[in-house]
């Protein structure tokens, strides 16, 4: 997941009005994106629980801070870190090729999250 994404699903973007994306209601959104935002909303929901298990007192911090400030956005980069190796992914592409932990895309987290649980 790009830095820049889940700097949006926190904090949004002041200067283009945009409101966090974690705030914005289903209903008013396509069809296509209505199942963009729940693949994000699963996995995203997926990164705090493991925050918490890993780190309780960053989850009260992320889950409470109401800012767009640098300062935050680096914190919600640590966040994401100390989690992201705990994501499910596969370690090899369907070409063979090595896929880091941080090369992982939203939909693909969601495919295997989705594939574990069944």
């Amino acid at each position: 997941m790009g830095y820049l994404n889940r700097f949006l699903w926190w904090v949004g973007n002041t200067s283009l009005k945009l409101p966090p994306y974690r705030l914005l209601h289903h209903a008013k959104l396509t069809r296509n994106l209505q199942k963009r935002f729940y693949e994000w909303r699963v996995v995203m929901d997926h990164v705090l629980s493991l925050l918490k298990n890993k780190r309780c007192d960053y989850y009260e911090k992320l889950v409470r801070t109401r800012s767009s400030s640098a300062e935050f956005c680096a914190f919600v980069d640590e966040c994401y870190r100390i989690v992201q190796r705990e994501l499910p992914h596969e370690t090899r592409t369907s070409s063979t090729q090595k896929r880091r932990p941080a090369q992982l895309k939203v939909s693909t987290a969601y495919y295997y999250m989705r594939k574990i649980n069944r």
